[in-house]
């Protein structure tokens, strides 16, 4: 569920940074926030933490994952399937993590497709039955949102934020403290969205590209 407003997680990560747990933070008030010689600096340099830990989430793999039914009506060449990336179907893809197929009478099988991609197109064999895609989903890049944005990311990803800004935003000034928030934000960034166990007997080559 994505109900995480922006300034709401600059607004924690100061709480975590000044042990500050009595100011009532509220995001009309961030324009006087932005000007206090306590708060402005690090404010200022929160979107570009908050979009270096999305780099993090990323590189790790730990978006949430999700999965769409891929029409054969979008593009089809028999005998290949091709589907253009850059469709507004697959705005929130960000890495295809498998595609799966099911038989002409909707039962699952045990493998998944063989797939290319060709610049921006994705390409595989066309079988009677149907397919679906699983993903990672894309994160946004927050530079352009204002504060009272709803940040679009799974509420358990949101509430990693402002621990990972805690880590590097007083890494200068608390180098132990800095090192202590990162261990807890890894610690916690490598037990969320466990990769599922998946008992795959085969891969069924229908591409024969190169």
């Amino acid at each position: 569920m994505k109900t995480t407003k922006l300034g709401d997680i600059k607004f924690e990560a100061l709480k975590l940074m000044f042990a500050d747990y009595t100011n009532d933070y509220s995001i009309s008030n961030m324009d006087t926030y932005l000007q206090d010689n306590n708060y402005g600096k690090y404010l200022r340099a929160m979107n570009g933490s908050i979009n270096r830990c999305f780099d993090r989430l990323r590189a790790m793999k730990k978006q949430p994952k999700k999965s769409l039914t891929l029409d054969k009506g979008l593009m089809v060449d028999d005998p290949y399937l091709f589907f253009d990336l850059d469709t507004a179907a697959f705005t929130s893809v960000d890495h295809i993590v498998r595609i799966t197929y099911r038989d002409e009478d909707g039962n699952p099988t045990d493998s998944t497709i063989h797939y290319e991609i060709e610049g921006r197109t994705l390409i595989f064999k066309n079988l009677p039955g149907s397919f679906r895609l699983i993903y990672w989903e894309k994160l946004p890049f927050i530079t352009t949102l204002t504060d009272d944005s709803i940040l679009l990311i799974e509420d358990e990803l949101a509430r990693l934020l402002p621990i990972f800004i805690k880590s590097e935003l007083i890494e200068e000034d608390e180098p132990d403290l800095a090192r202590a928030a990162r261990s807890l934000f890894e610690q916690s960034l490598a037990s969320l969205y466990q990769e599922e166990e998946i008992n795959q007997l085969k891969v069924v080559d229908v591409y024969e590209g190169t």
